[in-house]
């Protein structure tokens, strides 16, 4: 689920078995798995990670960790370079960093949900979910790409709906009725999409597409909202995950859980 501190900061990384501080059940810390996002515009490089251990500032050289200047491919051992210039060798050199129980007394251990990415024409993204707070990524040229917080969730489920007008919509039990009503063909995609748009919650959103045939209402809404109406009808159910939002604070600001 996330990178998640050790109980015994002395274990092998080689271990079968590791034990995490949140898990053992007693001796309870402010151990809080949070999304941090770092956004790199333009990017060239990685070259260390930088976290928040006993309320200091730990850095760790990608050059430094073993275990990220190796990737295995089919058994094979294959270097890479130092610094990390993709978002491939990112990852494997955070996961290496983030496990090197040496490094200023930081202790992580890493299991599967641990990063989510994403990339434009020059920007990169990466989104570290982890108990140690993650303060900045540097370039190798000295940029700081610091770390933006977030470590609220809620549950956020998906809906969908076919509509040739748009006449009323149900959301959180409240019906509101659109009058004049919104006709595909004649009304703009635009229009109908921030006419549901100014009825939803923070965090909530909404996607109005033209399919060929009719609207297509794409809506994102938190699960203690209820199942939504179109026109009276029920919208298609299309699943729930959870999503990681607000407390976008600088690390100065944020717990210090880590590494205690």
């Amino acid at each position: 689920m996330a990178f998640k501190v050790l109980a015994n900061p002395g274990q092998s990384n080689t271990n079968v078995l590791h034990i995490h501080k949140s898990n053992t059940g007693c001796c309870p810390e402010d151990l809080s798995i949070c999304k941090y996002e770092i956004t790199a515009d333009p990017f060239v490089d990685f070259q260390s990670i930088t976290t928040l251990v006993n309320e200091e500032e730990i850095t760790v050289d990608f050059e430094n960790v073993q275990d990220a200047k190796q990737d295995f491919v089919h058994g094979k051992v294959v270097d890479f370079q130092v610094p990390v210039t993709t978002l491939k060798e990112a990852k494997k050199a955070i996961r290496a960093a983030l496990r090197c129980v040496d490094a200023g007394g930081q202790s992580s251990d890493c299991a599967t949900k641990d990063f989510d990415t994403s990339e434009t024409a020059t920007a990169k993204t990466i989104c570290i979910y982890s108990e140690v707070p993650v303060v900045k990524l540097t370039a190798s040229d000295g940029r700081e790409y610091e770390a933006i917080a977030k470590c609220d969730t809620i549950i956020l489920c998906k809906y969908r709906s076919y509509i040739q007008s748009l006449e009323s919509i149900t959301l959180n039990g409240t019906t509101t009725p659109f009058n004049p009503t919104l006709v595909y063909g004649v009304d703009k995609i635009e229009d109908v999409e921030n006419a549901i748009a100014f009825l939803l919650q923070p965090n909530e959103s909404v996607t109005v597409t033209d399919n060929g045939m009719a609207f297509q209402i794409d809506l994102s809404v938190q699960n203690t909202t209820g199942k939504p109406y179109v026109n009276g009808n029920e919208a298609f159910f299309c699943g729930c995950s959870t999503v990681y939002i607000r407390r976008n604070l600088k690390i100065k600001d944020f717990p210090k859980s880590a590494g205690k």
